[in-house]
């Protein structure tokens, strides 16, 4: 029974000399292993962000130049065709009130022509239209009178 037990207890120690050895080496495997992935994953991920944050600064550099040169070429341009739009507007205006000006001339011209020409029409009109009156009047009178004498001088029958 004593020759079990010490077959027993050396199987348990070799077995345990062994398992230590192996994870005792798996331990510094998996250590020096992770060491180095955590080495290598903070190099990485350090050049990373240094890489984005040079490769955004560059970015938003160009951008803010981008957008100071569009704004200041809009402005420029909103300026200049807000001048052109109101040196347009006034050449446009000023030629719309002189012509709107020799119009009603022209037209207070014409009407005040038309006007006189109309009232000395309208005058002469009247004198011949009394004139004539007068005339035709003179014409029937006369007409009637002698009538009247030829009836009279006529013989009457007895």
């Amino acid at each position: 029974m004593a020759s079990i037990l010490t077959t027993y207890n050396q199987f348990y120690d070799q077995h345990m000399t062994t398992y230590n050895q192996f994870h005792g080496q798996h331990m510094t495997t998996y250590n020096h292993f992770h060491g180095q992935h955590m080495t290598t994953y903070n190099q990485f991920h350090s050049q990373h962000m240094t890489t984005y944050n040079q490769f955004h600064s560059q970015h938003m550099t160009t951008y803010n130049q981008f957008h100071s040169q569009h704004m200041t070429t809009y402005n420029q341009f909103h300026r200049q065709h807000m001048t052109t739009y109101n040196q347009f507007h006034s050449q446009h205006m000023t030629t719309y009130n002189q012509f709107h000006s020799q119009h009603m001339t022209t037209y207070n011209q014409f009407h005040s022509q038309h006007m006189t020409t109309y009232k000395q029409f309208h005058s002469q009109l009247r004198d011949h239209i009394q004139s004539f009156h007068s005339q035709h009047m003179t014409t029937y009178n006369q007409f009637h009178g002698q009538l009247s004498d030829h009836i009279q001088s006529v013989p009457q029958p007895a």
